[in-house]
């Protein structure tokens, strides 16, 4: 977040502070003063006779005053008074009225004691602190008041059903304070949550940059393999052209041309994937690879055209394997055994004098096996095995699913 958009979002945060602390709050404070008259008026009415209707009106006065004047002085000053919360001033001031209306309601006669543990009924949502400060203060007030009567109007007090009824009013109070730590800590998880949130936010945008700039270093790989493979192609099939001219004699030398030809075509297109493993057909790859070697190619019925492994090596493999073979070589595909996830596939190439040493690297890299080479009537022949998973498979074609294949070479 730059540095006006920081100086927006707080000023939306004052303003919103502002709002509520001068026009909400007090509106509600206003009702709940006028439900404390109500309930002071039938009190009066029905229950304790012996209050003056004189002390009763002025101090439906006093608490119309009142509410005028913090209202006023909210609306007027909260802004400008930023050290101070005027605010939370009038919160505690009320309670001294909920104790006036209990006064001129009996007293230590009055029903209307419970109207002690509003105020920290109401502050509930602002944490556990609060609620224990006005808990305590409420609790103060009517001690205060008790005293008043007991010391200045001498009225004569049963002191044990005061202590109870003081223990009752702390307790509720205390209560009520213990809701407001359960919303402490549900306000903490929220607050901790938010900041998870906001954590893997930015892990998220971190990783949506590296994958840019994987993005970028793997365009660049991929114009600095078409930039090899364009300027060696043009030679190496003009060197493959001219040597296949001289007959047999140079038939290796051809075929190490071709081989590499077929390298730099995998090159290229390796670049442009570098996910390992990928659901491809290895039919129609090998078909691909034969057809430019010029051998022939057969392939069980029963072998799947979709896998999924490391099509980028297995390409490879046959670049290599296929590019050392005779003119007249076979190459067929067979299906070794199966599972519920897995196959092994048998590569079996007929009519070649040798394996080379990277088609064998590849073999062993992606867990494969060679099988012992033999002689056939269709000349010597290699065989090599590959696992590969199948696309609604879920596990990887480990070492367990070939060990019934025969010893490596």
């Amino acid at each position: 977040m730059d540095g006006s958009q920081g100086l927006h979002s707080s000023g939306e945060s004052l303003g919103r502070r502002v709002r509520l602390n001068t026009v909400v709050v007090p509106q509600v404070r206003a009702l709940g003063f006028v439900a404390i008259l109500v309930l002071c008026g039938l009190h009066h009415a029905l229950i304790t006779a012996h209050v003056s209707d004189q002390a009763l009106v002025a101090f439906i006065l006093a608490i119309a005053l009142y509410n005028a004047a913090s209202w006023l002085t909210l609306v007027f000053f909260y802004s400008r008074l930023r050290r101070f919360d005027l605010a939370q001033l009038y919160l505690y001031l009320d309670v001294i009225f909920f104790t006036l209306a209990v006064y001129v309601t009996g007293g230590d006669r009055s029903w209307l004691l419970l109207v002690l543990v509003l105020r920290a009924a109401d502050q509930a949502a602002n944490g556990f602190r609060t609620v224990l400060a006005f808990a305590h203060w409420s609790t103060a007030a009517y001690a205060v008041l008790l005293a008043y009567l007991a010391y200045v109007e001498h009225r004569q007090l049963n002191w044990t059903v005061e202590a109870v009824k003081m223990v009752v009013l702390y307790f509720g109070n205390m209560y009520i304070s213990l809701t407001a730590l359960v919303l402490d800590k549900m306000r903490r998880q929220m607050r901790n949550a938010r900041d998870l949130i906001l954590q893997l936010q930015k892990k998220a945008k971190d990783l949506e940059q590296e994958r840019i700039k994987a993005n970028q270093l793997a365009n660049q790989k991929e114009e600095l393999a078409s930039t090899l493979s364009s300027r060696l192609r043009g030679p190496l099939e003009q060197i493959a052209s001219q040597v296949k001219g001289h007959g047999q004699d140079h038939h290796a030398l051809a075929a190490a041309s071709t081989a590499a030809l077929m390298a730099l075509n995998d090159l290229t297109r390796r670049a442009a994937h570098g996910s390992p493993n990928r659901l491809f057909d290895p039919v129609a790859m090998a078909a691909s690879k034969a057809e430019v070697s010029g051998i022939r190619l057969s392939a069980g019925g029963d072998v799947p055209r979709l896998v999924v492994g490391n099509d980028s090596a297995s390409e490879q493999l046959l670049t290599y394997a296929l590019g050392y073979s005779e003119e007249y070589a076979q190459l067929e595909i067979e299906l070794d055994r199966h599972n519920e996830h897995c196959i092994v596939l048998r590569y079996t190439l007929y009519g070649v004098l040798t394996m080379p040493e990277d088609a064998r690297r590849i073999v062993r890299d992606l867990g494969g096996r060679i099988r012992v080479p033999k002689e056939s009537g269709r000349g010597r022949q290699f065989s090599w095995s590959l696992g590969f998973t199948l696309p609604d498979g879920s596990d990887s074609c480990s070492s367990s699913t070939m060990a019934a294949a025969p010893p490596i070479e």
